[in-house]
């Protein structure tokens, strides 16, 4: 352990003039005596042993991690954040010695010794602080037992919470954000980077069925690695078809992993199975990924939840992995000009209905990605292996899923791996006949899409929304990469919404599926129509939504956006308009057409005057402040006028509100308005 002293002679000082300050206070407030001053300085002198950098070597299944934790301490409160120390912060949590107590890990965890603080910290799993030996874990631990004990004692509280609230008062103060000409720049320990055109970073928009042949291209021509994090992953056509093609590329000794959401690959599937044989499948098909040798966070060999629900944090139920990513060849980035290396991101998972495989028992939906090819790659590399190493640290089924996950090198032990392989994959289950045309034709639009054979299904496959498009790439004057993770106080892409909103000077187009911004962002989008800036979102209505109850709740809020005479959002007598605000619920067919094109609307972007763009995976609504998200904010002339390209066709997707709808809307009867009164109270959850 090293000294950790970054700080401390100025919060040394700043402490010793408040000391003062306390003596000398006439007006009746508190008065510190000599012994209480000598209390808080052996306070402080122990904290200043204690304080400092941990290196500590973790045992992750078969693996051993090199790992740095910091201790930071300021006058009983604690805070501890783990490192790796080429991908960066991995977690931090913060502890207030006056009511947590320091406990020893009974057993040993992961091959180290550990302290943790308070019970519910233990009970939730999350930081401890590790040590290589017993002796080592034993000599801190007393250290934090005589802190404990002190910051505990009643005459030490008065003092403590002053100097407290004094250091909170210097931190509260908000520096100025820096921009990077129109991207902003806030200073964290993830934050990312942003890179100018100097860089040389290109990127394309894509919507569904573009995204699908780049992420296909790109994984055929994977020469090093393919890194995939998703929300779902469902075993129909499309995933199984992944599913193979990820197996197969392992097996040449590529770096294959996955991060999946457990709650979403293992309960998700059940609520948008289309056949009974799906149900069964989802299983069989995260098993042969393991026995492939592909480590799948968010799945275990016997207990599939164990890891959702871990200890007793219920809230974690409802603190989803939302992020989707598909990084291939990211290393490569750099060095070489390889043209498998590429990033997918944004609101497209795995999934038949995002790449518009089949419009039987289930509509496509109308989703948006883009795709990045640079030196930002490294950027997204990181995250990923920041979440994973997360979840490694977390994780608590080694010991079973060692059954089946696959332990031999394809290359090095290649009988062992095929043999591993062979015993362990498993044949997915026979659809029942009656749903065997809804499995063909995904198998065929797949076909004809990546491999160029003849369709049998109609034109109206490959006409209108889903007519075929070049996948064109622009290069970024500026890009950055966004990560936002609530469990470690990371909000970059929700800040980032609300920045380029007070920015804005002509326009602002949203199109995003779930419209409920959280309040911040509200107000800066009211105030930006206020000072006349042309507001246009596009969003789902009822009927195409797929949680047609957030829609409902949407609708109920319009007039807010329109009405600068409503009072604290009551609806006024007389309303007063804007006449720069508009609003256009997605319907998924042309005014003109009978035929219904496409289901849901699942878009999260948003253009800002023509040159600067937001794509990711972040709904407008209260659910992504607590799940970890992503996206990419590009400064490109040429990129946004390609993304409003596919806005304003959009709009002939879709109908505008009127402003006798928005009246309506805020004033529900009936069945509306009793369920309107539910939803109101679960507002902020939705």
């Amino acid at each position: 352990m090293s000294g950790f002293n970054i700080g401390w002679t100025f919060i040394s000082l700043l402490f010793s003039m408040m000391v003062n300050a306390f003596d000398i206070n006439e007006s009746g407030h508190l008065q510190i005596n000599n012994d209480l001053k000598r209390k808080l300085k052996e306070i402080s002198s122990l904290e200043k042993k204690i304080q400092g950098e941990y290196f500590i070597q973790l045992k992750l299944g078969s693996e051993v991690k090199n790992l740095k934790q910091i201790v930071d301490l300021n006058y009983c409160k604690l805070t501890l954040k783990t490192y790796h120390l080429e991908f960066g912060l991995l977690s931090q949590d913060s502890f207030d010695l006056r009511r947590s107590f320091p406990f020893r890990k009974v057993i040993r965890f992961n091959d180290s010794y550990g302290i943790f603080f308070g019970l519910k910290a233990h009970l939730r799993e999350r930081s401890r602080l590790y040590f290589r030996s017993k002796k080592e874990r034993n000599e801190v631990f007393n250290d934090f037992k005589k802190l404990s004990k002190l910051c505990k004692k009643r005459k030490h509280q008065a003092p403590l919470l002053k100097v407290l609230k004094v250091l909170e008062s210097l931190k509260s103060h908000e520096t100025p954000i820096r921009w990077v000409s129109s991207i902003p720049k806030e200073e964290g320990e993830n934050s990312g980077e942003i890179q100018t055109e100097d860089f040389e970073n290109y990127l394309a928009n894509l919507d569904g069925r573009m995204s699908l042949k780049e992420r296909y291209r790109s994984v055929v021509e994977a020469k090093k690695s393919i890194l995939i994090q998703t929300f779902i992953f469902r075993s129909d056509e499309s995933g199984k078809f992944f599913t193979d093609l990820l197996a197969r590329k392992k097996s040449e000794g590529l770096d294959v992993r996955v991060n999946f959401d457990g709650i979403a690959v293992n309960l998700g599937h059940i609520i948008n199975q289309k056949t009974k044989a799906d149900f069964k499948n989802q299983r069989i098909m995260l098993n042969n990924l393991m026995s492939a040798g592909i480590r799948v966070f968010g799945y275990s060999c016997k207990r599939k939840l164990i890891n959702e629900f871990r200890g007793t944090d219920l809230q974690k139920i409802i603190r989803r992995d939302h992020e989707k990513m598909w990084l291939v060849d990211s290393e490569l980035a750099i060095s070489t000009n390889s043209s498998s290396s590429v990033g997918v991101l944004g609101g497209i998972n795995i999934a038949q209905e995002y790449f518009g495989l089949s419009f039987d028992k289930s509509l496509p939906y109308r989703d948006q990605d883009i795709a990045l090819r640079g030196p930002l790659l490294n950027e997204l590399r990181k995250s990923f292996e920041r979440t994973y190493l997360n979840k490694a640290l977390r994780f608590k089924t080694y010991h079973e899923d060692k059954f089946c996950l696959n332990p031999y090198n394809p290359l090095k032990e290649r009988k062992k791996y095929e043999g591993f392989k062979k015993r362990h994959w498993k044949a997915y289950i026979k659809q029942k006949s009656e749903d065997s045309i809804w499995v063909d034709t995904q198998r065929d639009t797949l076909n004809h899409l990546l491999m160029g054979e003849k369709s049998f299904n109609e034109d109206f496959y490959y006409e209108g929304l889903w007519r075929p498009k070049k996948i064109e790439y622009f290069k970024a004057k500026g890009v950055r990469f966004l990560h936002s993770r609530p469990d470690e106080s990371e909000d970059y892409v929700y800040q980032t919404y609300i920045n380029l909103v007070n920015n804005a000077q002509k326009e602002i187009l949203i199109s995003n599926g779930y419209l409920l911004p959280p309040d911040k962002l509200k107000r800066s989008l009211l105030k930006a129509i206020k000072r006349g800036v042309k507001v246009r979102f596009l969003t789902n209505g009822v009927a195409a939504n797929n949680l047609s109850f957030i829609s409902m709740m949407n609708r109920y809020r319009y007039i807010e956006y329109f009405d600068h005479s409503l009072g604290a959002f009551k609806l006024s007598k007389g309303p007063t308009w804007y006449k720069n605000i508009s609003i256009n619920e997605w319907v998924g067919k042309k005014k003109e057409s009978g035929f219904q094109e496409a289901g849901t609307l699942h878009n999260k972007y948003m253009i800002v005057d023509e040159k600067v763009a937001l794509v990711g995976s972040f709904n407008l609504d209260y659910s992504s402040l607590k799940n970890s998200e992503l996206g990419l904010i590009v400064e490109s002339r040429s990129l946004a006028k390609n993304l409003k390209s596919f806005f304003e066709r959009d709009l002939s997707y879709s109908r505008e509100v009127s402003k006798e709808d928005v009246l309506k809307y805020r004033q529900p009867k009936g069945k509306n308005k009793m369920i309107l009164s539910f939803l109101k109270l679960i507002e902020t959850h939705l």
